[in-house]
């Protein structure tokens, strides 16, 4: 998630090497080294990171949803999980 906070952040940013505070380092286009603000990436990372498990929790969400619904209306788990291709 590192490295996506950096791209979204910096849209100049080109090439990224490492993926600790330390060992980070960020050029654009031409070669020219970018400097960041690392309370900024971290911020950005938990942020994408969350947005990320949010997602993932909402589509685990409504695929039960989905799957409820249909055993009311008569599937059994052998149908639904055909449907689903399990």
């Amino acid at each position: 998630m590192i490295h996506d906070a950096i791209r979204k952040l910096y849209a100049d940013a080109c090439t990224i090497n490492g993926d600790t505070k330390d060992a980070i380092t960020v050029w654009n286009k031409n070669g020219k080294e970018v400097s960041i603000d690392w309370d900024k990436v971290q911020t950005k990372a938990i942020e994408l990171q969350t947005a990320f498990e949010t997602k993932e929790k909402n589509k685990e969400t409504k695929k039960t949803s989905a799957i409820t619904k249909l055993k009311a209306l008569g599937l059994d788990d052998d149908e639904i999980n055909a449907l689903m291709g399990n």
